[in-house]
């Protein structure tokens, strides 16, 4: 399992996808979570790499605004622009994002996954959880596993 982000990039300005590997897009019945990024913006998809590497660490906006190599205005207006989102808005989206796949694939703890993925207090990554895909972390648990168990023919709990 790699801890970052792929971006597929063509030639036209059409928005390209970003995902994480090995993971699905449909992941346990939640729908898609797509998080789109402009093609062709280097400094946006410099700026998302670095997020990428830092998913377990606060989000530093100067940082960012410093890779980027524009004013702070502008930053904002191009990264929204780009991208759909603010920065922080799309930091904790990749963070979700890999907290997702961290539930999906391992036995993990709610509260481990919530430290993997910066955040300290499990109860707030459980909101922030529940915010975007309007099911908490274990109930998402259940049912990627019971997607999983489904798909290979076992028993699930709710057939029983």
């Amino acid at each position: 399992m790699t801890n970052h982000c792929a971006a597929r990039t063509s030639k036209s300005s059409a928005p390209v996808e970003i995902s994480f590997e090995n993971s699905s897009s449909e992941d346990a019945g939640c729908g898609s979570n797509s998080i789109r990024l402009a093609t062709g913006n280097l400094q946006v998809d410099h700026c998302v790499s670095y997020m990428v590497q830092q998913l377990n660490k606060p989000l530093k906006i100067s940082v960012l605004i410093e890779l980027a190599g524009i004013t702070h205005s502008r930053f904002f207006a191009v990264f929204k622009s780009s991208t759909g989102y603010t920065p922080l808005d799309f930091f904790i989206r990749l963070r979700m994002r890999k907290a997702r796949e961290l539930l999906s694939t391992n036995r993990l703890l709610v509260k481990e996954v919530s430290y993997l993925v910066g955040y300290k207090d499990a109860l707030y990554f459980s909101r922030m959880f529940k915010s975007i895909y309007g099911i908490a972390p274990s109930g998402f648990r259940t049912l990627a596993s019971d997607s999983a168990n489904f798909d290979t023919g076992q028993k699930t709990r709710l057939a029983q």
